[in-house]
């Protein structure tokens, strides 16, 4: 088999199986907790600052991340690029404004800050560094899958865009506002999930991380208490909502 085929067969296995990456890194990373917990003290002082910087910064990176994918998918008509099954790949328009017009995956961008985000809680640049080269080999293999399909999909029009568009980090100006009016109910609907998802781990990794330390499980009123909290309640209203059939994407 062939560099191309190889790229593409796993790329398409791993979209077809990503539910199963968060719960790999979850697992490795309470274990690098542990780990931090152990060997803490024989850092230096400018690593533990770096440490330190890192985790007080970590919730505003996730929730950019999360802000990133909350306009994007806020802009995206039905039936285009951005919309992917089990069963495969599914566009019959290509997302060529909004985000998608200065970097050609915007969804994968705020994916990015989000996970680095929970990474950054940890606080350990070893771990961070591992992260990216894990994020840059399986969404490569992603991307790769899914721009076979497109360039078979849409041929020359795909191929201009993808010319003047960059795979991942925008490095262009040539911002092209989106037609169609922001859909707030359908990032209410779509992204409710994601928001929960990033304040539970956050919200773990911090309960953990003082039981690693003190032995004790405490609960610590903050800001990711709080986050937890609230989007756990708006997650279960939206769902409600859902199951009654009283709210729905038009």
């Amino acid at each position: 088999m062939v560099l191309q085929e190889q790229l593409q067969k796993q790329g398409d296995f791993l979209f077809r199986n990503r539910s199963y990456f968060p719960l790999i890194y979850i697992a490795i990373a309470l274990i690098v907790i542990v780990y931090h917990h152990r060997h803490t003290d024989v850092h230096s002082e400018t690593i533990i600052m770096i440490s330190e910087v890192m985790q007080s910064t970590a919730i505003y990176i996730g929730l950019f991340g999360y802000l990133i994918r909350l306009y994007t998918v806020g802009f995206t008509p039905k039936h285009t690029s951005g919309r992917n099954t089990k069963e495969g790949q599914i566009a019959e328009k290509l997302n060529t404004t909004g985000l998608y017009s200065i970097t050609r995956n915007p969804l994968y961008v705020g994916n990015f800050f989000m996970w680095m985000g929970t990474v950054f809680s940890i606080g350990l640049i070893w771990f961070f560094i591992l992260f990216v080269f894990t994020f840059w080999m399986y969404y490569e293999r992603i991307i790769y899958a899914e721009e076979v399909f497109l360039k078979r999909k849409f041929g020359n029009t795909y191929l201009k865009w993808a010319a003047n568009t960059p795979i991942f980090i925008p490095n262009t100006l040539s911002y092209k506002h989106p037609k169609k009016a922001f859909n707030w109910k359908k990032i209410m609907i779509r992204e409710k999930t994601g928001l929960f998802m990033l304040f539970l781990v956050f919200f773990g990794f911090q309960i953990f991380s003082g039981f690693v330390n003190t032995g004790v499980l405490s609960l610590e009123y903050n800001f990711i208490t709080y986050g937890f909290i609230i989007s756990f309640m708006t997650y279960f209203g939206i769902k409600t909502l859902q199951i009654f059939k009283l709210i729905s994407i038009d």
